[in-house]
């Protein structure tokens, strides 16, 4: 801002300073009466965060944060921010999650406003990460732009990864760097294992076209593969390229092509040639181990009847792939090179189990042969800690994923979730629960072999509910463990656990009307943590109308976007039509209904076993109104087709072709419909191949 001078009549004219060069998509102003928070960075730079003056006192860890994160990329890209300031405002109605537009950063409030009284562990940690998110395109994407949307993930994808650095650097406890492995690089491999995934870099025209390439694989495969490409190169040869990229191509457009450039000037590997093979082509190979120690690289597709040629691409679905495997503490790379056609191997030693891919570096999934799967278990059973709890976390989902196309049987995996009766670690109970749930989303309907099941995990998942207890304490991690084990042994119908969330719940609903003299001061409160939970099983299990309207009004009294979101997935929780009907007709009004929750709310009410079917036929119902109110190229309207992807019968499937035939334009949602076919097709076949061996393993 330059100057702001009085024209009378109430006008006023206000002179900004020129900009420096800048994409247009990066401008932004605000018009507001927002208080805000001052921190200075370290180069002597105002960092600001706006909110709504009522707000004001949960903006401070955001701007503790922000100074930390901001200081750090200064550094570790060795330049400069580019602007005298750096503002960010929370937008009480914002459509997407937060926007890096340099200088004034926007976000939605659930996103940047923490408050450490009212709101969870895991907000805390989502604030933090959208935060360094931002903060990394102040570098890549503003700095240096991509020449072309095609380039997307030269924004998106270092934006996904040098976000678990830059809060790394600021909460070195989270142990994020391992962290990206179940927020980004393991959920990332169930998409890219589709037909109806895309590469990395893929051509795109239209609006509709742009806008659904701001999806999982722009963003966390792209993550994943500069994870891997950091850790062949070694972390101080990347940092070097990422530099060199950024200088030279300071406030310039750049290429894919050129930023491989500047890292294989800076590390002398052949990284183009290497990396072309991971973003231009879609998919990613597993290794499977043959007879004396050979490995072989095949595409890995969830559907086992898939083409694997197909669609067609010019690099053959081979890969040049780092391969990192470990003999005791000895770590080593060897380079499969696409031209390896007899594959490679890696020798064993006696004694030593191989560890092909510890921590899940790599990009890409591991079969063992049987005599190895069979000692990972039991290596497992007899002493888990030899491996890393990224291992552990890889080790069990490369098996689920193995199985679903029937690489191994599901014998393999379920033998190794034995040994979690013992697992204490975050990293493999979040992935394992993930694993889990696809199975359970399968197997629920049928009444004799589901109740098996959930008494199967309810006895692994015992232990460490009994360990930590219905209450707040410990660690972040721990406290991340306890959200995540608890949410799970609910799911698996744990009386237990279920009791304790209906305890708080009912308590809960005392809190305001048994004031009496006495209580006055004792008004209740539920844990942070417990709060969802509590929200969600106490709904499922004792909701009924008086609650469900408490929760609403619960709702609607709180200033505190993260805790109104809790009590939306809590109102959506309730077992009954009437009330999950008075919930999808508050979506018109949006006094009611942000128009930025919509989505979500209806991702919540599906997630519910009444409102699984509900919700997809309201979207169906009233798919014009949606299109008239948020328009076809709106990503999160196309992506909510995909709350059908645990739909396993015909008949659904006959629902979906049939209602994506009559409304044949699908804008943003043509990769997110084709995708939601392609699931359930593969569930319906999943089923039928699979059902009978889970039964059999488990009445052993």
């Amino acid at each position: 801002l330059q100057e702001t001078v009085q024209l009378g009549d109430g006008w006023n004219r206000t002179t900004f300073a020129k900009s420096v060069p800048m994409s247009t998509y990066l401008v932004c102003f605000a018009v507001h009466q927002f208080e805000s928070v001052l921190r200075m960075s370290a180069s002597g730079k105002p960092l600001r965060v706006y909110a709504q003056p009522l707000q004001i006192h949960t903006a401070e860890y955001a701007a503790n944060v922000t100074k930390i994160i901001f200081d750090f990329f200064e550094e570790y890209f060795n330049l400069n921010y580019s602007l005298p300031k750096l503002d960010k405002i929370a937008i009480p109605d914002f459509g997407t999650g937060a926007m890096e537009n340099w200088g004034l950063i926007t976000y939605r409030e659930t996103n940047l406003l923490y408050d450490p009284k009212e709101s969870a562990t895991s907000n805390k940690q989502r604030v933090a990460a959208v935060i360094a998110h931002e903060l990394v395109h102040q570098w890549f994407g503003n700095i240096v732009t991509m020449d072309w949307w095609d380039d997307l993930w030269l924004n998106e994808g270092f934006a996904s990864y040098f976000e678990f650095l830059g809060v790394n650097a600021a909460e070195p406890d989270w142990k994020m760097l391992e962290q990206v492995l179940i927020d980004d690089v393991l959920p990332v491999m169930k998409d890219d294992s589709l037909l109806s995934s895309h590469p990395i870099v893929v051509d795109v025209s239209s609006p509709a076209e742009i806008t659904s390439v701001f999806d999982g694989i722009s963003y966390s495969k792209g993550a994943s593969i500069l994870r891997m490409l950091q850790d062949w190169i070694t972390p101080e040869l990347f940092q070097k390229g990422c530099q060199a990229y950024l200088k030279k191509y300071h406030f310039e457009n750049a290429k894919t092509q050129q930023f491989w450039e500047a890292l294989e000037a800076a590390s002398n590997k052949p990284v183009r040639e290497v990396m072309d093979t991971w973003t231009r082509q879609m998919g990613y190979p597993v290794l499977e181990m043959g007879n004396n120690s050979v490995f072989t690289q095949k595409r890995f597709l969830l559907d086992p009847s898939a083409n694997a040629s197909h669609p067609p691409s010019d690099l053959g679905y081979k890969w040049n792939i780092p391969v990192k495997w470990k003999l005791g503490n000895s770590a080593n790379y060897t380079l499969y090179n696409t031209s390896d056609s007899a594959g490679i191997t890696i020798a064993p030693s006696p004694n030593t189990f191989v560890n092909i891919n510890p921590d899940h570096i790599g990009f890409y999934r591991v079969n063992y042969d049987s005599q190895n799967w069979n000692e990972l278990s039991t290596l497992l059973v007899s002493n888990h800690t030899d491996f890393s709890p990224a291992d552990r976390a890889g080790i069990l989902d490369d098996a689920f994923s193995l199985a679903r196309p029937g690489l191994v049987n599901y014998t393999v995996p379920l033998d190794l979730t034995k040994y979690l009766k013992n697992e204490t670690d975050y990293l493999p109970w979040h992935r394992v629960i993930s694993s889990v749930t696809y199975l359970a989303n399968m197997l629920e309907d049928d009444t004799n072999l589901y109740p098996q099941f959930q008494e199967y995990f309810r006895y692994l998942v015992k232990p460490i509910v009994d360990q930590l207890h219905w209450n707040d304490s410990g660690d972040h991690l721990q406290r991340l463990l306890r959200a995540s084990v608890l949410d799970f042994a609910c799911s698996m119908d744990d009386k237990e656990s279920l009791n304790n969330a209906s305890q708080l719940f009912e308590q809960w609903l005392q809190g305001e009307t048994g004031k009496n003299i006495q209580i006055l001061f004792l008004y209740f409160s539920i844990p942070a943590n417990l709060r969802l939970l509590v929200y969600r099983y106490g709904m499922e299990n004792s909701g009924n109308e008086a609650s469900w309207n408490y929760m609403f009004q619960k709702y609607q009294e709180t200033s505190l976007a993260q805790e109104k979101e809790k009590l939306l997935y809590g109102l959506a929780s309730v077992k009954n039509v009437t009330l999950l009907d008075r919930y999808l007709k508050y979506i018109y009004n949006t006094s009611l209904i942000k128009s930025q929750d919509v989505f979500t709310v209806l991702r919540y009410i599906s997630y519910n076993t009444y409102g699984k079917t509900m919700a997809w036929d309201w979207i169906r119902l009233n798919w014009q109104y949606l299109v008239d109110r948020f328009t076809i190229n709106d990503r999160n309207l196309g992506r909510i087709v995909t709350i059908t992807q645990t739909f396993n019968t015909e008949l659904q499937l006959w629902q979906m072709e049939n209602f994506f035939e009559k409304y044949p334009n699908a804008g943003a949602g043509e990769l997110p419909r084709s995708q939601s076919i392609e699931q359930v097709k593969s569930n319906i076949e999943w089923l039928k191949a699979n059902k009978e061996e889970i039964r059999i393993w488990l009445e052993a």
